[in-house]
């Protein structure tokens, strides 16, 4: 009887272990895939940045393309009413 008390002891402490060990395991998964989460939403944003740079550039590029070929048009309107004037 002696014997199987110390042995009760030690399987019980061994499983009181194994079930500590799960749950630590459980709560760090938890806060790895919160993590995770975390991250994806960081990079998500970041790449709509970058699209948003990308669209504002592109818009601003197109819109001094179209104000220099109105001032290109103003000119060559000028030059054209100006040789008329000059008739």
């Amino acid at each position: 009887m002696r014997t199987s008390l110390p042995l009760v002891a030690v399987a019980t402490a061994l499983m009181l272990s194994a079930c500590q060990q799960e749950q630590e395991a459980a709560v760090e998964n938890r806060y790895e895939n919160m993590a995770a989460a975390a991250e994806n939403a960081a990079e998500s944003v970041m790449n709509r940045a970058e699209n948003m740079a990308e669209n504002v550039t592109a818009a601003a590029e197109n819109k001094a393309e179209e104000l220099r070929n109105k001032a290109e048009a103003l000119r060559e309107e000028g030059e054209n009413r100006a040789d008329v004037a000059g008739r």
